[in-house]
């Protein structure tokens, strides 16, 4: 997993400097683990800032995980090979790929900016205790999402 983590520090760099692609953002295939539902917790039913939060998180984590799938799939081959056995076509088809995935993770950066920022900020310092234990199991099933992703594509990515 760290060539792919590596890859996507390359691909941010990449995006930032090339323009936007207008390619199309990638579909779930039958293959893909299924989609999250957050359910809302009852401690935060009342809170339309931090249920708008979870419903834009949730398909922030949708979007990321179909990404992230659509990226190991498209490119198996390259997956499986290490860094120094690449070609120069590969290199370039990793790198146009990796490109891709980033710019199609843009409500997953979004999602993170604010939870980060002072949106989030604002939202967790109006709840209590327990209202925030209750947010927190968002983080907790994006984290599980992403164990499902390392479980699922282990043996794939060489390392």
């Amino acid at each position: 997993m760290k060539k792919l983590i590596n890859s996507i520090y390359v691909a941010m760099v990449f995006v930032i400097a090339t323009s936007c692609s207008n390619e199309s953002k990638p579909g779930n295939n039958g293959d893909f683990l299924p989609p999250v539902k957050v359910e809302i917790p009852v401690e935060l039913q009342g809170n339309k800032d931090a249920i708008a939060l979870i419903e834009t998180s949730e398909k922030a984590i949708n979007e990321f995980s179909n990404n992230i799938e659509t990226l190991i799939v498209e490119n198996e081959d390259i997956w499986s090979k290490k860094s120094e056995d690449l070609s120069i076509m590969e290199q370039l088809t990793l790198a146009k790929t990796m490109a891709q995935f980033v710019v199609n993770s843009t409500e997953m950066a979004s999602v993170m900016e604010k939870m980060n920022g002072t949106d989030g900020e604002e939202i967790l310092r109006n709840l209590n205790d327990e209202q925030i234990k209750a947010f927190e199991s968002v983080s907790k099933i994006f984290e599980e999402r992403m164990n499902e992703i390392d479980e699922k594509y282990k043996d794939l990515v060489v390392e």
